[in-house]
């Protein structure tokens, strides 16, 4: 669109630094790796995953006993309900 200026959006660095590959000498292949290498970030990804395996957990044992629960109060409250309060 002949007029129009696309503002440029710099890359970032770790440091959120601006990088500009032709001033820099690094190669954009060579950047693309060292991202793939890095392994930042995974172990927040690892506990989230396993944070929501243990609410599965929770939330399966919590459905059996309330299950439990509600049958033993319900024998209790059959019981019960014979018997005469003066």
């Amino acid at each position: 669109m002949p007029g129009v200026l696309i503002p440029h959006l710099p890359l970032m660095d770790a440091d959120r630094r601006a990088v500009d590959f032709s001033l820099t000498g690094v190669s954009m292949k060579s950047t693309i790796q060292q991202f793939l290498r890095d392994e930042e970030g995974v172990a927040a990804i690892e506990y989230a995953l396993l944070a929501g395996l243990i609410a599965v957990g929770i939330i399966v044992a919590a459905t059996a006993v309330g299950a439990d629960i509600s049958g033993i109060f319900t024998r209790i409250g059959t019981k019960l309900n014979g018997i005469a309060v003066n």
